[in-house]
């Protein structure tokens, strides 16, 4: 009995530890890949079934050969370019909760890291806020940003006195921070708890001269959101995904399905437009990018030396 009671102990230990350490990677991933100087951004959602074992999706498409062992991740991912199938091959590593590794295939390597995603805080972008204080209107230009670590960031800019934004938190629709100013030479000490409804935000700045009402607006948010693309290029798939992060950072889906950043984006009245960066076999292309946004449609132009691409999105959801 006391011999059983041991075996049995042994293969739980033994399988039970299988079983978390394959939960390790079970869950959904942001992909950042890197070919040359050009990223790239892709969705990695991987499931565990109630035999332990692993399948996976990249981009929404099936996983070939998925093997976690040992904190060992390899694959192979498929994908069709112009009627012709692309075979790539992972091998990376996991620890301290990233993925590192190299995609391999014809058209070159390149570099993997891959973190759990995270909902993106309520709370990012550009604000044009309005405060009451003391009967005296303010206008101000709050910004908040998400660092590499995650945590969020504020930088608060007002034509009196300097400021600094600290303790940045968002917790589903609710803003708090802290803010160290000095205005003529006196310094002050405040706490602002807000609540966000959409693109606009509403709350008390907190002060031991009293509470200052806070309204604000979030800058070109008619902008921000997932797009649905239609083009008419003869390349590629006819739909495309366009995002536009609250902080106004542009990403455009590309030939593998990935989504590749926009530089040097501005926004001027209701024209957007930046320069779309892609590596391919090599070789790094600028293509200019130019949209306007008109009654909830985005319409625009990415130029190329094949010729122009033309298309209309709008706004999934």
């Amino acid at each position: 009995m006391l011999k059983r009671m041991c075996l049995l102990a042994i293969v739980l230990l033994v399988f039970g530890q299988g079983m978390v350490v394959t939960a390790q990677i079970a869950g959904q991933w942001e992909v950042k890949t890197m070919q040359g100087s050009s990223p790239s951004y892709h969705e990695m959602k991987v499931e565990q079934k109630e035999d332990g074992s692993l399948t996976a999706t990249w981009n929404g498409d099936a996983l070939k050969q998925f093997k976690f062992e040992n904190n060992k991740l390899s694959f192979v991912r498929s994908m069709e370019m112009a009627g012709y199938e692309v075979m790539s091959r992972f091998t990376g590593t996991l620890a301290d909760g990233k993925i590192n590794g190299v995609l391999s295939s014809e058209m070159g390597d390149a570099k993997v890291v891959a973190c759990p995603a995270q909902p993106m805080a309520a709370a990012l972008g550009l604000w044009d806020v309005d405060m009451d204080a003391m009967g005296n209107l303010f206008k101000v230009k709050l910004v908040i940003s998400v660092q590499e670590d995650g945590s969020l960031a504020g930088q608060w800019d007002s034509a009196m006195g300097e400021h600094k934004i600290s303790a940045v938190k968002c917790e589903k629709d609710t803003l708090t921070f802290k803010r160290s100013s000095t205005i003529e030479g006196t310094p002050l000490s405040s706490n602002f708890k807000g609540t966000i409804e959409g693109n606009t935000l509403s709350g008390k700045m907190m002060t031991d001269w009293g509470d200052w009402d806070i309204k604000g607006k979030r800058m070109y948010g008619d902008w921000v959101g997932r797009w649905t693309v239609q083009t008419d290029s003869m390349f590629g798939p006819a739909q495309r995904t366009l995002d536009i992060l609250p902080d106004l950072s542009v990403r455009y889906q590309v030939f593998d399905g990935g989504l590749n950043p926009l530089k040097n984006v501005k926004i001027d009245g209701n024209t957007l437009t930046g320069m779309l960066e892609v590596s391919l076999a090599g070789q790094v292309l600028e293509l200019p990018f130019k949209a306007t946004l008109t009654d909830g449609v985005i319409k625009g132009t990415l130029s190329s030396d094949q010729g122009d691409i033309n298309f209309s999105s709008k706004k999934k959801g």
